[in-house]
């Protein structure tokens, strides 16, 4: 588990909130390992590698990583994390999006699920207090300056 800064565009927060609400949805709802590949093949190995983590194989092999969460000793917490994640990341597109900013420096807790992968991140969030899963710490402008972001 780490405390990680990481830039984000609006689509970048979306699709990543995408991802944690499938693996959640998988764990909560019994999701097939076709409609996890559909979620991942949309959002890219490109986004994938950038803020999950390093790859190899491909995105059938990332799909065959994330679908080891089934293996997970307890589903519910781990799908409580995921959801509250999926929320964090909603909201952190639409702060970014609602105020015309280019990106977002975030800061979240990151962890490895052993059972999912050892190379892999997931963000860790509170699916009954989103707002504690991140904190923003700046967002840049149109014209690409930084300012400090206060809520």
């Amino acid at each position: 588990m780490a405390l990680k800064n990481k830039m984000m565009t609006a689509t970048e927060a979306r699709n990543l909130g995408k991802l944690h609400k499938q693996l959640a949805d998988t764990l909560e709802y019994g999701k097939s390992k076709a409609e996890l590949q559909i979620v991942v093949d949309a959002i890219g190995l490109a986004l994938i590698s950038k803020f999950i983590g390093a790859t190899t194989g491909g995105l059938a092999t990332v799909v065959t990583a994330l679908w080891r969460i089934n293996s997970s000793q307890n589903k519910r917490a781990t799908a409580s994390h995921l959801r509250g994640a999926q929320y964090a990341f909603e909201r952190i597109a639409s702060v970014i999006s609602a105020g015309g900013h280019q990106r977002a420096e975030v800061q979240q807790v990151w962890i490895v699920y052993p059972s999912i992968t050892t190379r892999h991140e997931l963000v860790e969030g509170v699916r009954s207090n989103p707002g504690q899963a991140y904190k923003i710490l700046r967002v840049q402008l149109k014209n690409g300056s930084w300012v400090s972001y206060s809520s």
